[in-house]
Formats: C-alpha cells, structure tokens, sequence
C-alpha cells in the first residue's frame, strides 16, 4: 500500500516512511543479536528517522540521544534534546518518541526507566503508532512527565507505567504554541536522585552483565539497583568490554 494522506483526515500527525529510512532501519536493527530487540531497534528507528527533521523545523538545534540506539537492546523508546530560549534563560527540552505497532491504544505502556530515571526522563512523551508493512508512522498524541505520574498506574511486573490512551493530547501543535508563547506549563515532575552504587555493587553488577545481559537484568534487579546502573551509566562499560 502506498502512502496516501488524503486516507489519514486526521488532527494527528501522519508521516509516510521513506524507502531508505526503511531499508537503513532494517540493516541497522542486525546488529542486535536477539529477534526480539532487533524488531525493537527496527520500530525505533523508524520512528526516529521520519519525526526528526519534522520536529526540526520547530526545533532546529533538535539532538538524538547519543545513547538511543544502545538502548534498544532491552528497553523501547528514544530521546531528542534541544535547547529553548526563553525571555532571559535557555533550558533543554527533552523528548521521548515511544512507537508501538498497537492499533487499539485504549490502554499506553510506557517504560518506567523514561519516567523514573532522572537523566531520562522528558518533558513530552510522544506515543508514535508505525506500520512498517504500509510505510507510515503516526503521533496518536502526546503526555507530560507531570501528567504521567499524576495519572498512570505503574504495573511492577513489566515495569511500565500503565496510562488511559484518552489521556493523550493528539494536537501536536499545542507543544510549539506554548513555547512561543512562553506560557509556564509544568511539564515535569520532581524526582528523588538515584543513589549511587557502591564500588562492590558496581563490579558485582558488571559481571553479571557479561553473564546474562541487559535485556535479563532489567526485570530482575530491584529497580533502585537497575536505575543505578543506568544514570551513572555503568552499563557502557559492560559495552566497552563486549568491544574488546
């Protein structure tokens, strides 16, 4: 099926998937070794490629995660930063793109990491619904940090935070307007720091790295232990090694 917007009469955001971004994406995804987190590097890129020079022309400083593509392997979602100038002070907005081939999004699943994690966490979260197989992607909406952890439920099984899909706002519009406007939307939530590991628990952490992986870690490290992991960055060294 070839792209057509006059078949998306929507006040959502419909984008066709260009042909090379779709056969990069794919030659991409191949460098995870697990099925699983290659379609998630795959979805991702997708996502990634067609929305950002979109998001550009708003927001034309608009930065990937250095670290996106190294997430993938055992967590769904990206990260774009740019810099807002306001009246007297510049501040870095933060984005999160999460795609999902769900076409049904009564319920949105969004992983705790992108919330609870302070060096992750965003100002806007976009839900972007991608259909590789009809070359499309869509913005279904958008939510706050503030929003989601006034209104979403956290499911501790897959750590996820859990939210009504009539919480999101489809007018992707309303993020620039607000900016231009230099209205003072709280848009994120205080969060408490992640401590520190100790040297021990950080060595004992790395080696368990090199036995199983992120992808099992994830769900069964207690998450204070798993998010240490993550915002001192530790698991890059884990990656380094696996270089070697």
């Amino acid at each position: 099926m070839t792209f057509d917007a006059a078949l998306f009469n929507s006040t959502q955001l419909w984008l066709p998937i260009q042909p090379e971004i779709q056969a990069a994406a794919w030659q991409q995804s191949r460098s995870f070794a697990q099925p699983a987190a290659q379609w998630n590097a795959y979805l991702n890129q997708l996502s990634l490629q067609t929305l950002l020079p979109y998001l550009r022309q708003d927001a034309p400083q608009a930065q990937i995660s250095p670290t996106a593509a190294q997430n993938w392997g055992f967590v769904n979602g990206s990260a774009i930063a740019w810099e807002q100038d306001g009246s007297a002070i510049a501040w870095e907005q933060r984005l999160v793109l999460i795609p999902t081939e769900t076409i049904d999004l009564d319920e949105i699943r969004i992983p705790q990491e992108w919330v609870d994690i302070p060096s992750w966490a965003a100002d806007y979260y976009w839900i972007v619904q991608v259909n590789p197989d009809d070359a499309w992607v869509n913005v279904a909406g958008f939510v706050t940090h503030q929003q989601i952890k006034q209104r979403a439920q956290l499911n501790v099984s897959d750590r996820t935070y859990c939210l009504d899909g009539a919480d999101l706002m489809p007018d992707l519009s309303l993020i620039w307007l607000s900016q231009r406007l230099g209205w003072s939307e709280v848009t994120r939530a205080a969060l408490p720091e992640i401590a520190a590991l100790s040297a021990s628990e950080a060595a004992n952490l790395i080696q368990q790295l090199s036995q199983s992986g992120l992808e099992s870690l994830r769900l069964t490290l207690p998450f204070e232990r798993w998010a240490g992991l993550l915002e001192h960055r530790l698991w890059e060294q884990w990656l380094e090694q696996q270089q070697v």
